[in-house]
C-alpha cells in the first residue's frame, strides 16, 4: 500500500511499561519467606483459576508482605497464573529436597 500511496511508514520500537514475568524474576526468594500454609492456598487458587479464591488469597499476601501481594497481584490481573504458579511450584519443590537431603544426612 504504500507503494502505491507513495508514503513510508516510521515504526516506534515501544518499551514494555514492566517486565513481563515480574513473579518470576523477583519472586522465588520471597514467596519462601510466606508461612506455608498461605503458600499452598495460593497454589491450589491458581490450579482452580478461579479469580475470586485468587484474590482472597493475594489479599492475605498483602497483609504479610505489601510488596510481595503487589507484586503477585500485577502478575495475577495480566492472568499470569502460570508463572505465580510455577514461582511457587519450584520454590516448594526445592524445599521438600532440602528437607530430603537433611533427613538422609541425619542417618
Amino acid at each position: 500500500m504504500a507503494r502505491h500511496l507513495g508514503v513510508s511508514y516510521i515504526y516506534k520500537k515501544s518499551k514494555p511499561t514492566h517486565p513481563a514475568e515480574p513473579i518470576a524474576s523477583h519472586g522465588m526468594q520471597a514467596l519462601a519467606t510466606l508461612p506455608e500454609e498461605l503458600r499452598k492456598d495460593l497454589a491450589d487458587a491458581l490450579v482452580r483459576l478461579d479469580a475470586q479464591p485468587i484474590a482472597e488469597v493475594i489479599a492475605r499476601v498483602l497483609e504479610q508482605d505489601a510488596q510481595l501481594g503487589e507484586l503477585v497481584a500485577r502478575s495475577a490481573n495480566r492472568f499470569a497464573y502460570t508463572a505465580i504458579y510455577r514461582v511457587e511450584y519450584s520454590e516448594s519443590a526445592a524445599g521438600r529436597l532440602h528437607q530430603y537431603r537433611r533427613k538422609i544426612s541425619a542417618r
